[in-house]
């Protein structure tokens, strides 16, 4: 989510980012083990975001590396 932020702002879009989270309520997402394999799947989504954040930065793709969320007005 948080390249698809930078990628908005960088447009002048203003958007509310809103977390869904679709894979914590799968079983094998909730249980700790020591399964070194298993974590290696969870691991690599992880990594491609932060790869794909890093590239979409020094593209100037995205307004920053990890756009931080906006102060409200009240």
């Amino acid at each position: 989510m948080p390249r698809a932020v930078g990628i908005a702002r960088q447009t002048g879009v203003n958007v509310i980012p809103w977390p869904t989270d679709y894979k914590s309520a799968q079983g094998p997402y909730r249980q700790a083990n020591f399964k070194f394999s298993g974590h290696l799947d969870m691991l690599e989504t992880a990594w491609r975001e932060w790869l794909g954040l890093t590239a979409y930065y020094l593209t100037d793709r995205s307004a920053s590396w990890f756009p931080a969320p906006e102060k409200r007005q009240k």
